[in-house]
């Protein structure tokens, strides 16, 4: 069994700074198997962890992940998640760049809803890279 390799993980900001230093990273992704991904977007919470968004392509960093967010989260599994942030409730919103959407999920990660799709008009988005 092997989950989607776009996903958003949450790390230890301590692990994250000692994996900088070492240089390289490989991310656990079940018992024994392994997912090379590159760092791409990062976010900071207020319980000192951090967070991070990684599309499937090769990692330069080594980041032990806390929790891990992927597979198929309303109509489709994520394509190349590009930015992410939590709200004060901890709501998780996932910007998944490679299906033109926005996903809402609850702060246990469950799937809540999803606005977008690929276009010009209202709730439409072209390859959304960032959010604020």
């Amino acid at each position: 069994m092997r989950l989607s390799s776009s996903v958003v993980t949450e790390l230890n900001s301590e692990e994250f700074m000692s994996s900088i230093i070492r240089g390289r990273l490989w991310i656990p992704f079940l018992i024994a198997s392994f997912l090379t991904l590159t760092f791409f977007g990062c976010a900071a919470k207020d319980s000192g962890r951090l967070a991070q968004v990684e599309p499937s392509t090769p990692a330069n960093i080594e980041l032990k992940p806390i929790s891990v967010i992927g597979g198929v989260l309303g109509s489709s599994p994520l394509n190349s998640p590009s930015d992410f942030i939590r709200d004060h409730s901890g709501g998780i919103y996932i910007l998944d760049g490679g299906n033109n959407r926005l996903v809402k999920l609850g702060p246990e990660g469950k799937f809540l809803r999803e606005v977008g799709g690929f276009g010009g008009g209202v709730n439409q988005f072209r390859r959304p890279s960032a959010l604020a």
